[in-house]
């Protein structure tokens, strides 16, 4: 039996902007492969959020995603084994978009690296 590939767990979630402790709904998940699948799921799930919103909900997303850096961000901080995060607040919702490396069996928990969005800026 064939090992599986080193995996990124990807996650879209959302809560109320006012609700700044509260527990986040969970909008979607998803397992990559790898951590160019990984970031290229968590920005394509920020542009599908992007293009329901009203037209300033739509310019606050376009403005994170109009060129490539937030991917390479994120693809640089996932293959270095880190978590990356990207917050948007939208009109009075907060969406969270999350990848950070799954863990192996055997492995230590890989989510005790935490580095946000801005750390790669």
């Amino acid at each position: 039996m064939r090992e599986q590939a080193f995996c990124f767990r990807c996650e879209q979630t959302a809560r109320p902007a006012a609700d700044q402790g509260g527990y986040p709904y969970l909008l979607d998940r998803c397992d990559a492969g790898s951590p160019a699948v990984a970031a290229y799921w968590l920005l394509a799930r920020a542009l599908d959020i992007g293009v329901q919103l009203d037209e300033p909900g739509l310019h606050t997303v376009w403005g994170e995603l109009r060129d490539a850096d937030e991917y390479l961000r994120a693809f640089t901080a996932l293959s270095a084994g880190c978590t990356y995060v990207l917050e948007l607040a939208v009109d009075d919702v907060t969406y969270c978009f999350t990848a950070r490396p799954a863990a192996q069996p055997g492995q230590s928990d890989p989510t005790s690296v935490y580095a946000p969005a801005s750390a790669y800026r």
